[in-house]
């Protein structure tokens, strides 16, 4: 059974009434399995088979065209199928949280302050800022400046701070889950 519901194709513009507030919502689901890539032998049995789920939830508030705050929660957890009985940590972290201004005037620039999620370029230098969590999430904790003195170029300068374990925004531990069975 599917359920479509479609806006009329028109809607008259007095009832449009535009928000400052943008939600956002997502569920990724993957299914991961490898076998014998820990020791490489045929002869040992070191199957994985784990599902990787991530949610978030996220609230964008834009009080102005240059203004805007940002604040996203997610979850991402493991339910392994083998080995049995493999623990997973399952916490509720904030993955991003920051403010930022855009100014247009004689030198247009950006400054964003928090939480923020950096892709520079392809992403090969500057991308994750975070070792040895995966997908868990890409946030640096920064102050970012973009500079774009002329058309099509940009300086960007930023000062981040990662510590190795989280100590600047509070992370909501939930029970660890484990193989019932």
């Amino acid at each position: 059974c599917m359920i479509l519901l479609c806006p009329p194709a028109q809607l008259n513009a007095d009832y449009m009434l535009e928000s400052p507030f943008t939600f956002i919502f997502m569920h990724r689901f993957r299914l991961v399995s490898w076998d014998n890539t820990l020791k490489l032998d045929d002869q040992t049995f070191d199957s994985n088979n784990f599902t990787r789920q991530k949610t978030s939830f996220g609230v964008l508030w834009k009080p102005g065209d240059n203004v805007e705050v940002f604040g996203k929660l997610s979850n991402e957890f493991r339910l392994y199928l083998s080995p049995k009985g493999k623990k997973t940590s399952n916490e509720i972290f904030f993955d991003n949280l920051y403010f930022r201004w855009k100014q247009e005037n004689s030198l247009p620039f950006t400054l964003t302050i928090g939480r923020q999620d950096m892709n520079l370029g392809e992403g090969f230098i500057i991308m994750d800022g975070n070792p040895l969590d995966g997908s868990r999430s890409m946030y640096f904790n920064a102050v970012r400046l973009d500079l774009i003195p002329w058309e099509n170029h940009s300086f960007t300068l930023y000062f981040a701070y990662n510590p190795r374990t989280d100590n600047l925004l509070p992370v909501i531990k939930l029970r660890d889950i484990d193989d019932q069975s």
